[in-house]
């Protein structure tokens, strides 16, 4: 702003300057037009000094009053228009050296405009040069800022994907527990059932041993029985000489005789074989069979509606870890302890 009203402050004077001038060489050509000088009367005088003429050889000649005025007229004439002319020619010399001067300060302010022109361009080239990095940082960090957006915009879409992949993983390894503890059920389930029928089988097996041998022992007893009977009988029918070691087997009187062909007699009965006990023992031990396998249905029954609630409470309440854990040994538990084929028969106790 300073700088403006500065130039505006040198261009004015640079008019002034070019109006005096040519006011001044206007007053200077109107100056070279004759100019006639009126004396007035009050510098008549008669007592004027004679004008001698020092180049003359003739003697002067003594001017009447008429040549004297024409004389002093034309002499004052020739000094005002030397006066005129030499201060014509100051004017002119004084214009000269004005119009140098103007010239040289038209030139510095010139000079100067440029220089200012020039500063005026460099500034506006360093405003435009720091308008432009600073449009260029402006635009770099805009672009930083936008990678940096694009970034987190990538990272949250990365975190959200790396969630979900998380969340199916852990649904797939819940269903994979799931179809684990499933497994391990049906595997409990059948070797259980497995165990059951292998006991079944083995304590058939072992009542069937049982019979086996008590039938084995009844037949021994019964050969026993007979061949103690065909002794006896053979001892009865050929006593011995002698009764003195034999005092047992044959006895001294009627009495005795009696007795033993009494027990001869009854003998036989009590070594025949009571098919009733036997059938009786089949019966009983056919209706625990009944029993136990009523109380191995009812048993997986019980189990199954159990599981079925357990593997519900899990769906129901996918993240209580511990209470899964809980609620599957206590299954496990209560099953495998309450297991028909795991105990002793009460009716087997009982008699």
């Amino acid at each position: 702003m300073k700088e403006y009203w500065k130039e505006v402050l040198i261009a004015t004077l640079i008019t002034v300057v070019g109006a005096v001038v040519t006011w001044i060489l206007q007053s200077s050509q109107e100056d070279k037009s004759p100019t006639i000088v009126v004396i007035p009367q009050s510098q008549k005088s008669t007592n004027t000094t004679p004008i001698t003429n020092p180049n003359s050889a003739t003697p002067p000649k003594i001017p009447t009053t008429s040549g004297l005025t024409t004389q002093t007229q034309a002499e004052q004439d020739k000094l005002a228009k030397l006066r005129q002319q030499q201060e014509l020619e100051q004017q002119r010399a004084n214009l000269a050296k004005l119009q140098q001067e103007l010239e040289v300060e038209a030139e510095k302010l010139r000079k100067l405009k440029q220089q200012q022109e020039l500063e005026q361009r460099r500034a506006n080239l360093a405003k435009l040069k720091q308008e432009q990095e600073d449009e260029a940082v402006r635009l770099r960090e805009l672009k930083q800022q936008q990678e940096l957006e694009q970034q987190r915009a990538s990272l949250s879409k990365l975190k959200q994907q790396q969630e979900a992949e998380a969340e199916k993983l852990r649904k797939l390894k819940q269903q994979q527990e799931l179809e684990q503890r499933r497994a391990n059920l049906a595997k409990l389930k059948q070797e259980q059932e497995a165990e059951a029928v292998r006991l079944r089988e083995l304590k058939q097996q072992q009542e069937l041993e049982q019979q086996r041998a008590s039938l084995a022992k009844l037949k021994q007893e019964r050969e026993a029985e007979e061949e103690r009977l065909r002794r006896l009988k053979v001892t009865v029918q050929s006593p011995p000489p002698s009764v003195t070691n034999n005092q047992e087997v044959m006895p001294k009187t009627a009495g005795g005789a009696e007795q033993l062909h009494q027990q001869t007699v009854e003998q036989p009965r009590s070594s025949e074989l009571n098919w009733g006990d036997f059938l009786a023992e089949a019966d009983l031990t056919a209706q625990q069979e009944r029993q136990r396998k009523a109380k191995w249905d009812k048993w997986q029954l019980k189990m199954q509606r159990d599981f079925d609630q357990v593997m519900k409470f899990m769906q129901q309440h996918p993240q209580a870890d511990k209470a899964h854990h809980k609620a599957w040994q206590q299954f496990l538990r209560v099953y495998a302890k309450d297991n028909p084929y795991s105990q002793k028969d009460e009716d087997m106790r009982t008699t």
